[in-house]
């Protein structure tokens, strides 16, 4: 049967997302919307990413300012199953190797413990069957970078494209003693960021130079490329 008045215009680039992480002893089913962003934010209450490791470390930070911890954490959005909303789970170290294996599509459960301060779980479904929505602009990974930069409120002082290149590394000038500030990012984070910048440029969608495709087809080459020139080669060498 038809429906009267016609379907609703699809809008090209949906920005309308919402958190929904389940209740503590609660779980539900969704299927992948794109790639879990890795963010390192200041935690409390309300996790904020840390404005100086985006931006650099002259600029103003709450989290710095209060001497918040940081922590990497990672925003997963989502197809929730119940009511096909746009939800965005968020999810600590613990989930990382689920959430760097998990694709466009597929079907998962999200849970978290029941205790208050269990963190949130990723699950793929063996064989569960794929997201098979027809909007078209479901049928790409979404991209959830400018929405953190409004679900943190930060818009006047973030933007997406400074969370999808990544950390930065201190390359502030040396400064006399009396007013040198801290170092802004450790040997281990700026090993850590090496080690996650490619996975996140590969999981955007992105080319290994940051740039946005022309063609699924052209993004896939240009990672084989990158992937067969990280291999190390014996060519009798040991």
């Amino acid at each position: 049967m038809a429906v009267i008045g016609g379907k609703p215009q699809e809008r090209e680039k949906p920005n309308h997302w919402t958190t929904g992480n389940p209740d503590p002893g609660k779980w539900f089913i969704g299927h992948i919307a794109g790639p879990a962003v890795c963010v390192r934010v200041h935690c409390s209450k309300r996790s904020r990413a840390c404005v100086k490791l985006y931006k650099g470390q002259l600029a103003q930070c709450e989290g710095c300012k209060n001497t918040l911890r940081l922590e990497w954490v990672w925003y997963l959005p989502l197809y929730r199953e119940t009511d096909n909303a746009r939800v965005v789970t968020l999810h600590h170290r613990e989930c990382q190797e689920t959430l760097e294996s998990i694709r466009l599509h597929q079907q998962v459960r999200i849970g978290r413990g029941p205790k208050d301060t269990d963190a949130t779980w990723c699950a793929p479904i063996p064989n569960g069957p794929r997201y098979s929505g027809a909007m078209s602009d479901r049928q790409v990974d979404a991209d959830i970078c400018d929405w953190l930069c409004v679900l943190w409120k930060m818009r006047d002082v973030l933007k997406g494209d400074e969370i999808r290149r990544g950390i930065l590394p201190d390359v502030s000038e040396p400064q006399s003693p009396a007013v040198q500030l801290p170092p802004l990012v450790t040997l281990e984070n700026v090993e850590e960021r090496t080690a996650m910048l490619p996975l996140i440029k590969e999981r955007l969608g992105l080319m290994p130079s940051g740039e946005k495709p022309n063609s699924l087809e052209e993004r896939n080459d240009a990672w084989a490329r990158e992937h067969a020139n990280r291999k190390p080669t014996r060519n009798g060498q040991h």
